[in-house]
Parts: structure tokens; sequence; C-alpha cells
């Protein structure tokens, strides 16, 4: 009888140990350089055109991404007699998870006259990082010299690469 438990608990231990391990595989970013794109409302019109370093991974199900980019940033005006067109040149960082996305940014912008650093937290709903709703709250350093340029942003931003493109 001992014998026959000996026997049954060796041979179970080594069905156990003779099992292959399971590797796990670390997922990776998939990196690449991006167009990056938008348009929005911030009291007036702005539109921004830059590049990214966008990267993407997929973690299970839930794909994950994040982005540099930098980009310039131009506010038009419909009066060009009383004001002059608002440039800005920005420098970010976004991060996406699903549907939700963060960033954060910072930009100069000048008239040629006026000066003006910004801070923008800004939350955003969309597809990836790829194209992304946003609300950002600008902090002005400079006491708001644009009269143009309010609080409150809301635009769409677009991240686009080739591997995106040929989709």
């Amino acid at each position: 009888m001992k014998f026959k438990v000996v026997v049954l608990c060796f041979l179970f231990s080594m069905s156990v140990f003779s099992q292959d391990e399971v590797q796990k595989v670390e997922p990776e970013w998939d990196e690449s350089i991006a167009f990056h794109g938008g348009f929005g409302v911030q009291k007036s019109l702005f539109a921004e055109l830059g590049i990214s370093k966008f990267s993407l991974m997929e973690v299970g199900y839930f794909p994950i991404s994040k982005s540099m980019y930098s980009s310039i940033e131009f506010s038009p005006t419909i009066q060009p007699q009383e004001e002059n067109h608002i440039y800005g040149w920005k420098v970010g960082y976004e991060f996406s998870l699903l549907f939700v996305s963060a960033a954060l940014e910072a930009k100069c912008q000048t008239d040629f006259k006026n000066n003006d650093f910004v801070i923008t937290p800004k939350l955003g709903l969309g597809a990836f990082g790829v194209v992304t709703f946003y609300y950002g709250f600008n902090i002005s350093t400079q006491n708001k010299p644009f009269s143009r340029i309010g609080n409150h942003q809301f635009s769409i931003v677009c991240n686009l690469n080739k591997k995106i493109l040929s989709m």
C-alpha cells in the first residue's frame, strides 16, 4: 500500500514538473513619428500643426498610447485693421487608455506686440490617442494679454502615422 502511494505521488509530481512553463511576453511600445494636427476654439478659432513621437501598446485587450509633440498654433483675426493674428509654439504630452485621454501642454504665444506663456491641462475622449476631443483650461502667466484667447479650450487633435493611415 505504501509503495502504491509513493508511486502515485512520484507520477503526480513528474506530471506537474514536466509541464512546459508559460512564457509571458512583455508588451512593447510600437513607436513612430506622426503628424500632429488639430483645430478648436478658445473664444476664437485656432489651428495647430506639428509632429509627435507617437507610441502605441496593447496590454491584453486594452490599447494604451502616449505622445510627445511639438506644434505651431495659429489664431487668425477677422479684424486685421484692429488686432493682429496670434501665433504660438507649443510642446506637450498626451496619455490615453482606451477612450480616455489626458494631456499637458505649454505654449508661448505672441502677436508681435504682446507675449504670453500658457500652460494647458486637458482631458479628452477619443480613439486610442489617434483622434481625441479635448477640453482644456488655459492658465496664463502674463494675466491674459489677448482678449481672443479665453480660459476654456475645446479642440480635436489627431496623431496620424503611416501605419494608422494604411489601415
